[in-house]
């Protein structure tokens, strides 16, 4: 097969999802109100050069760097150490201004903020978030106690302080809805992306487990064991797949039997068959298991005619000279889940073994099927009978005996009406 015939499979895997934990939500939270708190003192330090507090804009001018330095430390990760210097910046800056400017500008609310920032801390413990939250609410009560003993420095005049105290009220709002929309707008984002992860874990769940097996699984972590009494099981192996493989690069051989595999699993679908694994080479299904169907073996017998049309189309397509090997047996078997990190789902019991056999002991680009699978599909298939075989297990002592077997020749045309 020439190398620009090779195409990858597709992915199995989506590529990780990244989920915004508590400190990335904490992160948006103090991030949206660290440049609320840059927004206000840009309007405050207008306000306070316009009234000739040169000293409170001074202030501002300063607040402003510190709240670029808590941005730059909240991007490098120290959420704590940003937290700490803008809980110093705004104790410092109302108990300056409502001093100078009395309770009725409203300054001093900005200290109820903080303690509920505080208290979300995701990077502390208890202990050390409760000195950080309760701190502002002291300094709050102080204020407001040394605000009714002493008159304010210098109180502006009552259009001014009533533009505070509204500008204060108002953007307190504001700041508040801007933090929660980007606290909820980071939770939201970190749901979806939750949820994408569940979908994919549970797509992946989905292909390598059956359907009802994974939701039983999930329900009921103990074992999963069940009886079938009424299943065909299928093997298919690919004759001198060994010989092949020393001929190709180990990306052409992967890519074929990807492309072989592949369109058997879709086939299996197409038909109603379950794939129960592969083995290298070779391919194992049963229909009848884990959902019962009362056609089983007819099912399978479809399944194995289409999987020689397939062989034969990739040798056409590809310049190929694949043979398939196919075996058949029905009756009953066990099937369960085993393993505990990586779990399986398997089948055992005589009819699988019988099924096995009767894919090793067949004939290259036929379909082998035994006595209990021909029993089923002799009012509608053509089957061959072929001499007696000698397979293991089935002698005096589980040794090896005589068994008939039949070849599946292809479907009976359907009678005319």
């Amino acid at each position: 097969m020439p190398a620009d015939q090779v195409t990858a499979a597709a992915p199995l895997l989506a590529e990780r999802r990244a989920v915004a934990g508590e400190v990335a939500r904490f992160g948006a939270l103090a991030r949206g109100g660290f440049w609320s708190a840059v927004l206000l003192h840009m309007v405050f330090l207008a306000a306070f050069l316009h009234l000739g507090e040169d000293r409170l804009a001074a202030f501002n001018l300063a607040s402003l760097g510190c709240y670029a330095v808590c941005l730059l430390l909240l991007r490098r990760g120290f959420l704590g150490a940003s937290m700490i210097l803008a809980t110093a910046e705004v104790v410092a800056h109302q108990i300056w201004v409502t001093r100078i400017f009395g309770l009725d500008s409203g300054f001093q609310y900005y200290l109820v903020v903080l303690p509920i920032a505080a208290a979300l801390l995701p990077t502390w413990r208890l202990w050390q978030r409760l000195p950080l939250a309760l701190f502002p609410l002291l300094v709050l009560l102080a204020l407001m106690f040394d605000g009714r003993l002493q008159a304010p420095l210098r109180p502006p005049a009552e259009a001014w302080q009533q533009f505070f105290l509204l500008l204060n009220v108002s953007s307190l709002v504001v700041v508040q809805i801007f933090v929660v929309l980007a606290y909820a707008t980071a939770a939201r984002d970190a749901e979806t992306a939750l949820e994408g992860a569940y979908a994919e874990s549970e797509s992946l769940l989905a292909r390598i487990l059956p359907a009802s097996v994974a939701a039983r699984l999930k329900q009921r972590p103990e074992a999963v064991a069940d009886r079938f009494d009424d299943v065909t099981i299928l093997f298919a192996d690919i004759v001198g797949f060994t010989g092949l493989a020393e001929q190709r690069s180990p990306v052409e051989l992967v890519v074929l039997l990807d492309r072989l595999i592949g369109e058997f699993d879709r086939l299996a679908a197409e038909h109603g068959v379950e794939k129960i694994k592969t083995l290298g080479d070779a391919w194992m299904g049963a229909a009848g298991a884990p959902e019962p169907r009362g056609d089983h073996a007819e099912r399978a017998a479809r399944l194995a005619l289409a999987m020689l049309d397939a062989v034969a189309r990739l040798n056409r397509e590809r310049d190929e000279r694949l043979e398939l090997r196919i075996g058949m047996a029905s009756g009953s078997v066990v099937a369960g889940v085993i393993g505990q990190d990586k779990f399986a789902y398997d089948l055992w019991g005589d009819t699988v073994n019988l099924a096995a056999r009767m894919e090793s002991e067949g004939l290259k680009g036929e379909i082998q099927v035994a006595e209990s699978t021909r029993a089923l599909l002799s009012p509608h298939y053509e089957l061959e009978a072929r001499a007696p075989i000698e397979i293991k297990g089935k002698g005096k002592g589980k040794g090896k005996g005589r068994v008939q077997t039949y070849l599946l020749r292809a479907r009976r045309p359907a009678p005319e009406a």
